[in-house]
């Protein structure tokens, strides 16, 4: 997934790290961490901090980087999703051998 989030949203190794996305976010959410954590591959990480997100796009907005925040929050949590129905079912999640995202 690390490599369709690059395909999908490469404007996420923009960022400068201003962290007006954060300032403007409606829920008090920590936006600039979970594009950090989707720039890590740390997808379920993502998924929790961006959790909350209503995507009402204020983020999008102020980003002079272009991200797309709830979206990017969005697929880190399908894939969360995703990864808990594949180990409910016995079978691993992507190539990650102990089904991790």
């Amino acid at each position: 997934y690390q490599q369709v989030m690059m395909e999908l949203y490469p404007e996420i190794y923009s960022c400068i790290g201003c962290n007006a996305c954060t300032k403007a976010c409606t829920q008090d959410l920590n936006v600039m961490q979970y594009i950090a954590y989707a720039q890590r591959g740390e997808l379920e990480k993502c998924a929790e901090e961006s959790f909350d997100c209503v995507s009402c796009g204020c983020c999008s907005v102020r980003c002079p980087a272009g991200i797309s925040h709830p979206m990017v929050g969005l697929l880190a949590s399908h894939r969360k999703i995703y990864c808990a129905e594949k180990r409910a079912s016995g079978e691993t999640c992507g190539r990650d051998p102990r089904g991790q995202i």
